[in-house]
């Protein structure tokens, strides 16, 4: 059970940081109600979708998804974690 939640979560995670990585609007936080950011959010959730099923080729590429070594069981990053890397220095991020 506890392999099959985190499984989900990865999905979750590689969904939303390939979002990231695409949509300059996830870089800050959305300056609008929460009842507007819930919409925005599920506008790009749909779009997201809607460009894998039409655009997989462009949009996620073989190799955007985190994956795993069927043989080691590591897994291997997604290329949506570079690109984040890119846009953010998170080195220069402090913590108090």
């Amino acid at each position: 059970m506890f392999n099959y939640r985190l499984s989900r979560a990865r999905i979750v995670e590689n969904a939303f940081g390939i979002m990231v990585s695409r949509f300059g609007i996830f870089e800050k936080p959305i300056a609008c109600s929460p009842e507007t950011v819930d919409k925005v959010i599920n506008v790009y959730c749909a779009l997201h979708n809607w460009l894998r099923t039409t655009s997989s080729t462009y949009y996620t590429p073989k190799g955007s998804f985190d994956e795993e070594d069927l043989d080691s069981g590591k897994i291997i990053p997604g290329a949506w974690r570079q690109d984040i890397k890119k846009k953010f220095d998170f080195d220069k991020l402090h913590r108090k």
